[in-house]
């Protein structure tokens, strides 16, 4: 009778794992490596919009502006995947369930690891559609981190053009100061 027993309590188990197994609705993941560059400083020439960056940067010295680099813009864009608010914006300006994006999973490489692929992933029910997704979300995280980043530029150029006209300024002043006593001590 043991043995009967056992051998239900097996059958009926392995029976409901079967159940289970094709009754479950299948979950499919898609997931993409982003790999930073090795040498996150520009080489010059090599990059003539980051050379100029730099070069602007490295002028930059009555403003506060952080220095733009190929580092600090793929540190920008892991942020920004990772971000809810721009999960949620993404959401809203596409039509998609929130619900499908709480399954998107932004994982890091350790600082122990060096520099290895972070990847992004998301699971849902059909495979084709969480690709798309997929890549339609990293997209659209590149064109935000790409539009922070020119706005970023135009306030770094701004402040620069301001502290330019502010030299130039207090230069006139200067000159038309040593005119003034130039002219004075003509006249005596």
């Amino acid at each position: 009778s043991r043995r009967l027993l056992v051998l239900a309590v097996t059958v009926l188990v392995t029976a409901m794992a079967v159940a289970y197994a094709f009754l479950s609705p299948k979950t499919y993941e898609t997931t993409v490596n982003i790999t930073p560059p090795f040498d996150l400083s520009p080489a010059p020439g090599d990059n003539a919009l980051f050379s100029a960056i730099s070069a602007l940067t490295e002028l930059n010295e009555l403003t506060e502006a952080p220095e733009i680099t190929p580092a600090t813009v793929f540190k920008a864009t892991v942020n920004n995947l990772q971000g809810s608010a721009i999960q949620a914006q993404f959401a809203d300006d596409n039509g998609v369930e929130a619900q499908l994006l709480q399954s998107l999973k932004v994982k890091r490489p350790g600082k122990k690891r060096g520099v290895l692929p972070m990847s992004v992933s998301l699971s849902g029910n059909t495979p084709d559609r969480i690709a798309k997704l997929l890549n339609e979300y990293i997209s659209y995280v590149n064109n935000y981190t790409g539009r922070t980043v020119i706005d970023d530029l135009q306030i770094l150029l701004h402040r620069k053009r301001l502290a330019v006209e502010e030299k130039i300024e207090v230069a006139r002043l200067v000159e038309k100061e040593k005119i003034k006593q130039q002219i004075a001590l003509y006249q005596k």
